[in-house]
């Protein structure tokens, strides 16, 4: 085994230890990895997939009550990171207001309930399961199987490319840049939208307008008008009646004419009798009653606030009114309102124009500068395209690809074609025979040559500072013999600038090995019935020579494969 002299734990970030408990067919594993290269080992169907799936839930992948083992209402896994002063997971932890002091190791906890909920913790502080995965962005890496279909993916060209590049920041304020223009561009086309409507119905408007400004609607005057006519109309009809009691009162009248004959008749005999004289004067008050009578009609008549013209206009303005609402829809007591929209349609339309140069200055400024900065990036994107394919292509000979030609490609875009990342298109090419043409990645290269070329792309990003801990399941699929070789070499000089952890099927990539971890399932007699468990055992020295020799040879191991194991040993150790 080699010795762990590639680096200290506080140069790079390094997973120290991994307890899995109770994790579908885990009861119980504690593994504490070492610097440079750990291999993961062992048959199919032992359960290394179980260990991605745990490594998963601690950087942050959903949870899922299913991978709780049988029989159990929770399963754990912690853990432990190692990380240099300066790691930007530290301001991170900061950002959440979780305390971390520098040199101290990172511990990351999630708790997976058999019921589906889950729980996460940074040094024993609860947190959501967003921020276990930020921070847990910083400190592991998982490339799975996948990872080789996500390079033939065109889409993720882009991001891989950005990663080298270390443009994160310049691409968050390009997309702010874009949300920019885009929003003045909707402003100026609202704009120009609400100025042709008023064109078209500039006329529609003056008519409106002027039968408005004609009539000048108030609030309320309907129920006004209403009150009025209703009192016109009733005060026309007391007129009538009051002039015809009149013309029976006043003026020489059947009964004023019979009281007069009447007092005629006796007054001479008046002296003479008490009673005539009585009756006299009743005939006195009768006339005086009279007179009062038609006083008071006199005054209720002179009263009237009410004309024939009056009326007429109360009248005419009511329904006027009443028609020019029921010609727009609405009530009459919109009616003011309505005044008042057009008014200000008519004055938008006025303004129009001003209001338009700005929109349009906004518009040209904001996309400018979504411009300038697309240009800005571009620039420093096909810088690394240069380098990316410089590091690459150096890469690919010691592989077994010498070779295969791969280059990155910049396409611009036109104006109408932009997108919030930028005005470029990014498409990795590649050739991997001599005289044929380059052509996309994901067309020509098969699983094997696929794995190899998503291995030098990994490496080539490592060379970042505080790159996480990387994690490769089978990235040697597909390959054997010199080019399997070939992988273990490229992973374990990958090891001396960070730790990696690989599970792999290749004896030569686990030749490479600084550490070796074997996994197996065993049967737990403790439970009733026996059940499944997953163990993982760290290897001596002795004991990896065995388990290479099983990979090259078998469950029957030979001596010709113990040799073979030793000498793929020993040129790891040279």
């Amino acid at each position: 085994m080699l010795p762990n002299l590639f680096f200290t734990s506080k140069t790079f970030s390094m997973l120290v230890e991994l307890t899995i408990k109770d994790i579908v067919l885990i009861h119980y594993i504690y593994a504490h990895f070492d610097n440079g290269l750990n291999v993961i080992t062992g048959e199919t169907g032992a359960g290394k997939s179980l260990l991605l799936d745990a490594l998963g839930l601690i950087a942050g992948a959903r949870g899922d009550g299913g991978l709780v083992r049988s029989g159990q209402s929770q399963g754990h896994i912690v853990a432990v990171f190692s990380i240099p002063p300066d790691h930007p997971c530290y301001t991170c932890l900061e950002a959440h207001n979780i305390h971390c002091i520098t040199d101290e190791d990172i511990i990351l906890r999630r708790v997976q309930y058999a019921d589906g909920k889950s729980r996460a913790y940074i040094n024993d502080v609860s947190v959501s399961i967003a921020i276990l995965k930020q921070v847990a962005n910083h400190l592991i890496e998982i490339h799975g199987q996948n990872d080789v279909r996500l390079l033939a993916e065109v889409s993720t060209h882009r991001l891989l490319l950005d990663q080298f590049a270390d443009v994160k920041k310049d691409v968050l304020a390009l997309e702010k840049n874009w949300h920019n223009w885009k929003k003045s561009q909707e402003i100026l086309n609202n704009h120009n939208t609400l100025l042709e409507i008023t064109k078209n119905d500039i006329e529609l408007l003056d008519k409106t307008l002027e039968e408005l400004d004609v009539l000048m609607p108030q609030k309320g005057e309907e129920e006004e008008l209403g009150e009025k006519r209703r009192y016109m109309m009733n005060a026309k009809k007391v007129a009538k009646a009051l002039n015809e009691a009149l013309l029976h009162l006043q003026g020489n009248t059947p009964l004023t004419s019979a009281l007069s004959q009447a007092e005629k008749a006796i007054y001479r005999f008046s002296e003479d009798y008490d009673d005539i004289k009585k009756a006299l004067e009743n005939i006195d008050k009768i006339h005086i009653e009279m007179e009062e009578t038609i006083s008071h009609l006199r005054k209720v008549n002179q009263s009237l606030d009410y004309n024939e013209e009056d009326l007429s206009f109360v009248e005419e303005r009511l329904f006027a009114l009443r028609g020019l609402a029921r010609k727009h829809s609405i009530t009459v007591e919109e009616l003011p309102e309505l005044h008042q929209h057009i008014i200000h349609k008519k004055n938008t339309f006025a303004e129009g124009e001003i209001y338009l140069k700005k929109y349009q200055k906004e518009e040209n400024i904001a996309k400018e500068l979504y411009c300038n900065n697309a240009l800005q990036l571009r620039q420093k994107r096909e810088e690394a395209i240069f380098e990316l394919n410089k590091h690459i292509n150096d890469n690919l000979h010691p592989l077994k690809l010498s070779s295969a030609i791969f280059e990155a490609q910049l396409i611009p875009l036109e104006l109408d074609q932009a997108q919030p990342q930028g005005l470029d298109f990014i498409c990795f090419h590649a050739s991997l025979n001599p005289g044929t043409p380059l052509l996309p990645i994901h067309k020509i290269a098969s699983g094997g040559e696929m794995s190899r070329i998503t291995l030098v792309m990994r490496s080539v990003m490592q060379q970042h500072k505080h790159a996480p801990v990387m994690i490769f399941d089978e990235i040697d699929t597909g390959v054997g013999g010199a080019t399997a070789e070939a992988v273990g070499k490229k992973l374990r000089s990958l090891g001396r600038k960070g730790q990696i952890i690989s599970i792999t099927h290749s004896p030569q990539v686990a030749a490479q090995a600084t550490t070796h971890f074997y996994i197996e399932k065993s049967l737990d007699k403790e439970t009733e019935p026996s059940m499944a468990i997953t163990n993982l055992r760290k290897l001596s020295m002795d004991m990896r020579e065995e388990e290479i020799s099983r990979m090259l040879s078998g469950e029957n191991i030979s001596p010709e494969a113990r040799a073979a194991a030793r000498k793929l040993m020993e040129q790891d150790l040279q």
